[in-house]
């Protein structure tokens, strides 16, 4: 027996000079007194704490175990974990970290592959064109990294000019068409005479729609509509050559910073959101949407042009559709 035991112990001295024991990792710039770490910590929000101790099973062991974080506290945390962690985004939602793939793009498709149980709070409407997330995640690459989020272009579309025309250019045929199936400005604004979603006309198209041209011709008429983060330029013209009515639209649109699906700027997009009633009026001049595009394509200037007024009565219809 007592040869056994003085083998065994041979062995394992000799085992462990072949195999030393690894020597916990330092701390670097953390290598400080312990009274120093925690006096650090006592300055730091609770969830900028978690995430130190998240640094190293050192740091881990010394600011845990903690006090569980309330609502609020949890969801700075998360912000600052995606901050951090280019593979996961912050969901609004459901209050978690939720993972982004690469191949997202501008298509629905992926929408209905999202790990988020409240995914239908996501849809978005035909004028903005980009689920929230997608949004979020772009603007992550912007503040964060180009590994925060896809790519630019991922949701660029080729612009298509299409030229409609009415038979023997009837201007009476072209007004009862755009009367009748005009398209959005925005979810408030539309080219139509009327819709199920309560809107209105924009007022150049509805002036002279009785007389005897059908239109009333404007050029450059500049137009902002209240309620949404959208301005459109119009013009109307008749042209001598090919005998009938032209009408040219642009529209320029913002979707705000994009960090929540319950900020105005973008709710009022998903949805008519008449509870923020007038918020752009308040905060933001008219035609500043269209100045912020042009300065960033290197064009100075200020867009002279006019608020368009949802009626108060339109304001309700439109309130009762979108419940």
């Amino acid at each position: 027996m007592t040869t056994v035991v003085g083998a065994a112990r041979w062995l394992a001295q000799h085992l462990t000079l072949l195999w030393p024991r690894r020597l916990p990792a330092g701390l670097g710039a953390f290598a400080l007194p312990l009274e120093i770490t925690l006096l650090i910590a006592t300055h730091l929000p609770e969830p900028a704490v978690v995430c130190l101790a998240l640094t190293c099973r050192t740091l881990y062991s010394t600011l845990f175990p903690r006090p569980y974080l309330n609502a609020a506290e949890k969801e700075e945390l998360l912000l600052l974990l995606e901050k951090d962690i280019a593979t996961v985004y912050f969901c609004c939602h459901c209050i978690k970290l939720h993972r982004w793939h690469i191949r997202w793009d501008g298509s629905i498709f992926p929408f209905f592959e999202m790990p988020c149980t409240l995914r239908d709070n996501l849809i978005f409407t035909y004028t903005c064109g980009i689920p929230y997330h997608l949004a979020r995640l772009l603007m992550n690459r912007q503040l964060n990294g180009s590994a925060h989020g896809p790519p630019l272009h991922k949701i660029e579309t080729k612009t298509r000019l299409y030229d409609l025309s009415t038979m023997r250019g009837d201007p009476q045929a072209l007004r009862a068409s755009i009367d009748a199936n005009g398209s959005k400005i925005c979810e408030h604004l539309y080219l139509a005479e009327k819709n199920w979603y309560a809107s209105v006309q924009v007022p150049e198209l509805a002036k002279d729609k009785n007389a005897p041209s059908y239109f009333a011709p404007c050029h450059q008429s500049f137009g902002s509509c209240t309620l949404c983060m959208t301005d459109y330029c119009i013009n109307i013209y008749w042209n001598d050559e090919k005998k009938h009515y032209v009408v040219e639209l642009s529209v320029w649109r913002e979707l705000g910073d994009c960090r929540s699906p319950f900020d105005w700027t973008w709710r009022v997009i998903k949805a008519p959101a008449l509870s923020f009633d007038g918020q752009r009026a308040l905060k933001y001049r008219r035609g500043i949407v269209r100045d912020r595009w042009n300065r960033a394509e290197g064009i100075d200037g200020n867009t002279e042009g006019s608020w368009v007024e949802i009626p108060a009565c339109v304001r309700r219809a439109a309130t009762r559709s979108s419940r």
